[in-house]
């Protein structure tokens, strides 16, 4: 979440500096804070709810300019410690503060890093619930990177592996029964090919349904893979 500096490529980082400001405009704010805290505590007690944001507030809103000494771990906490609080203030995360409080940067900041979290999190669910691991035989997890009949997925969704985060992906030719298919009833617009490179007008019977897409980190001498997937498909 905080690095030395914000980077383009990666929004959910934050420059050191701004994280810094950022802190700091809330304990320019704090007393505002706190008064917006217990005023929705009282609302929501009129409703016959139980609400300690006060009591919380008092604890996660920092009281004291923020030192250079203190880690980006540390920061990071503050951050979201205070924002935890912060968007349930209705009169503060709605109107990113008020006349009398500026935290529109911080507030934009912890937004724009929740929206694109929860965001990260149900494409990981997604993909948790779509993806299963399989264990090829040994003679086809050996198969070298698009070798034997292996093809590159076209229009694939997961285009790194989700293991080691590389792109050794390919199609093992395990799927050209579900390309005939697909082919066969107009999906798709060219037929498998086999191992010689020429199409294929029949194929064993479907083992499953879904495609299998195997990683060959594993065996690719080329790249220096870490984690090494052991994890086939």
């Amino acid at each position: 979440m905080v690095n030395r500096n914000s980077s383009s490529k990666n929004p959910l980082t934050i420059g050191v500096e701004t994280v810094r400001d950022q802190i700091n405009s809330l304990v320019v704010g704090r007393d505002k804070i706190l008064q917006a805290a217990r005023a929705t505590d009282v609302s929501i007690i009129h409703s016959r709810k139980q609400s300690n944001l006060y009591t919380t507030a008092v604890d996660v809103i920092p009281s004291n300019q923020i030192s250079t000494r203190v880690s980006r771990t540390s920061m990071a906490e503050i951050m979201v410690n205070a924002w935890n609080v912060i968007k349930e203030i209705p009169s503060l995360s709605k109107y990113h503060g008020s006349k009398s409080i500026d935290i529109r940067s911080y507030i934009g900041s912890m937004e724009t890093i929740q929206d694109l979290a929860e965001d990260s999190i149900e494409d990981a669910k997604k993909k948790k619930f779509i993806l299963k691991s399989i264990k090829l035989p040994a003679i086809k997890a050996k198969r070298q990177y698009l070798k034997d009949g292996g093809t590159k997925p076209k229009n694939n969704r997961f285009s790194m592996c989700i293991n080691c985060d590389h792109g050794l992906l390919d199609l093992p030719p395990m799927n050209n029964a579900i390309m005939l298919t697909e082919f066969k009833a107009g999906i798709q617009a060219d037929p498998p090919h086999g191992k010689n490179g020429k199409a294929i007008s029949k194929a064993p019977p479907l083992s499953t349904k879904q495609y299998i897409i195997t990683c060959k980190c594993q065996n690719n001498k080329k790249d220096n893979c870490i984690v090494k997937c052991f994890y086939d498909g």
